[in-house]
């Protein structure tokens, strides 16, 4: 697969639903400069999630994402 098909090379973390919106909200408060700001997508359907994306001092890309329905997200039998 070419690279361009590949997306970003990131560091990814999948929180619970609260604890990601709490960090979304600190970072906020500190003025952390996001990449992608704090966003909810799929509102009301199974496939609700909520990203971020952000960098650490490096320059290495974050994203800290969290699923309202994990399973169903996921695809977990």
């Amino acid at each position: 697969m070419p690279m361009r098909e590949h997306g970003v090379r990131h560091f990814g973390a999948v929180l619970a639903w609260s604890d990601w919106e709490t960090l979304a909200n600190r970072l906020d408060e500190m003025r952390v400069q996001f990449k992608v700001k704090p966003n909810v997508s799929g509102v009301g359907t199974d496939a609700e999630q909520a990203k971020m994306l952000l960098s650490d001092p490096s320059g290495n890309t974050i994203e800290v994402k969290a699923y309202r329905n994990l399973s169903v997200a996921l695809e977990i039998k």
